[in-house]
């Protein structure tokens, strides 16, 4: 038994393990949500198409730079090239219309798409050659908004190196503006706030901004995304990796319904599942990851996940070839036990097959005993009627006897002896005698038997069938049967009963028989079987 358990621990005991973290449901949900990816970026896809036809039915340059502009936003954070199509042809409309505050408009967009995509040297080209002073309230807060997002990304692309304090100041410096001049009125303010805490190094700050913004918000967007990224980043530097967990859990979930593809959430907790040793799912989620950064494509993003991909690949295909050996084992142990379980069976195949013979046997062998039983109860039954009777007839002959004796003797004294001589010639007397024997047999009989009659002719066609005269229970053919039925076969013993010749005994049994359904051999056994003695 232990080593049985010993060999299910082993096999199995990872996965109980697993259903025990408290974080399961956070992934289980997750997962769920990314099984409908492709139905998130099908609906993407499909205002896509809706704006693309009011499009073609646009001449005029201004509507067409308004519904490339919407068709930009729809791309911005869902795929590089076409959002750069798009930006690149409302560059070219603004010129020709000479609106230099719609070019500074596409500037800012075309902008936000290089960080994204990683090109940050361009974003930088690009925000430089604005003019901010000319700029609006919203493109002001956006011209800020990116150039503070471009340092700080190259901050930490570039890493441990000379360029990163000055990238951190500059990234700090345009937050800043982009507090002052958005201050009231720009929907992710407490999200920036946030940030401007991280700077100062106050977390607890910083977190209680992000999870005032988070709890402001009714709908999934890029800013609840970056929020609930940036919150899972404050739980880790606090040590709480729980709480770490579940908002890039959150923030992976806004992406996905967002259709966000220029994201790297899934990234991050993918990372930190492959360090929790969770390595298929950690595997599962960098894929999908890697599919979202070349469908965008995010050179950054891309190269961050080569890092990193190698390591959780080749960790998967340990575990992949750890868990075949499992599988290698678990087969052969199931084997094993399936072995054991069909010489098992076998056996108690066999010793099922004897339990049943013996049954059989047994059962047969009591079905006999009552038989024999209700024959011997039966047979007691009669012996017990015949002997009362029979007692009571001796009695009432020796009655007769004595009563004759007396006549006699009467006659004799009296000199009638030619009289007597008379009365003791003729047969009346006898006769009546032996039909009152008759009709006492029958009378206890068909007290023993009350459907003898009935069950008899069953034994026959209804044209040769017995039909007894009035007032009449048995007569001879049946009085003939009822005897054997009592279990009297000789001819002779019923003829010396019934004052018959033997032979003519005989002929009625042969002649009865004759004239029944069954087989004339068997018909005897068939009268034996007749009813059952009326207790």
């Amino acid at each position: 038994m232990k080593l049985f358990l010993s060999v299910v621990f082993y096999l199995f005991g990872s996965s109980f393990l697993y259903g025990n973290n408290a974080h399961v449901q956070q992934i289980k949900e997750l997962d769920q949500v990314l099984a409908r990816k492709t139905f998130f970026m099908s609906q993407k896809s499909q205002r896509l198409d809706s704006l693309k036809v009011l499009r073609k039915d646009t001449l005029l340059p201004q509507n067409l730079f308004d519904i490339n502009r919407l068709i930009y936003q729809e791309y911005k954070t869902y795929q590089y090239d076409s959002a750069y199509s798009y930006v690149s042809e409302n560059l070219i409309l603004a010129r020709q219309m000479g609106r230099s505050d719609l070019e500074d408009r596409s500037k800012l967009d075309l902008a936000f798409i290089y960080t994204s995509s990683g090109l940050y040297k361009e974003s930088i080209d690009v925000l430089r050659t604005i003019n901010r002073n000319k700029l609006s309230a919203q493109d002001i807060s956006d011209y800020h908004e990116y150039f503070s997002r471009v340092y700080l990304d190259l901050s930490r692309f570039v890493g441990a190196d000379i360029f990163t304090e000055d990238y951190w100041q500059l990234g700090g410096a345009h937050l800043d503006s982009l507090l002052r001049v958005s201050e009231g009125h720009h929907p992710a303010e407490l999200f920036f706030k946030g940030q401007r805490k991280m700077f100062d190094e106050d977390l607890d700050s910083a977190r209680d901004l992000y999870h005032a913004f988070l709890e402001s918000q009714e709908i999934y967007s890029q800013y609840f995304s970056m929020t609930a990224a940036t919150l899972s980043y404050v739980y880790g530097v606090m040590g709480d990796r729980d709480m770490q967990r579940k908002y890039l859990a959150h923030s992976v979930i806004s992406d996905t319904e967002c259709a966000i593809t220029e994201n790297e959430s899934l990234h991050s907790l993918a990372l930190m599942l492959f360090d929790e040793g969770r390595t298929r799912k950690a595997y599962e989620y960098i894929q999908i990851s890697l599919a979202d950064a070349n469908f965008y494509n995010a050179r950054l993003r891309r190269v961050e996940i080569a890092k990193s991909q190698p390591v959780i690949e080749s960790a998967f295909l340990s575990e992949l070839a750890r868990q075949r050996l499992r599988l290698y084992i678990s087969l052969a142990f199931i084997s094993l036990l399936f072995l054991v379980l069909v010489v098992v069976a076998y056996y108690l195949h066999h010793q099922m097959k004897e339990l049943r013979k013996s049954r059989l046997i047994i059962e047969d062998t009591n079905q006999q005993l009552e038989v024999l039983n209700l024959d011997l109860l039966e047979s007691n039954k009669i012996k017990e009627d015949y002997i009362g009777h029979f007692l009571d007839l001796c009695s009432q002959y020796i009655d007769k006897l004595e009563h004759f004796n007396q006549l006699v003797n009467r006659k004799i004294k009296v000199g009638q002896v030619d009289a007597l001589f008379a009365m003791t010639e003729s047969t009346n007397l006898v006769d009546m005698e032996l039909a009152e024997l008759l009709e006492n047999f029958d009378r206890i009989f068909l007290k023993l038997y009350p459907d003898f009659v009935t069950c008899f002719n069953d034994l026959f066609d209804k044209a040769d069938r017995i039909i007894l005269k009035r007032d009449e229970l048995l007569n001879t053919e049946l009085r003939i049967f009822a005897l054997v039925r009592l279990g009297v076969n000789d001819s002779a013993r019923i003829a010396r009963f019934l004052r018959y010749a033997p032979n003519t005994v005989y002929t009625y049994r042969t002649k009865v028989k004759n004239k029944s359904r069954v087989n004339r051999d068997s018909f005897e056994n068939e009268v034996m079987k007749i009813g059952s003695f009326k207790l």
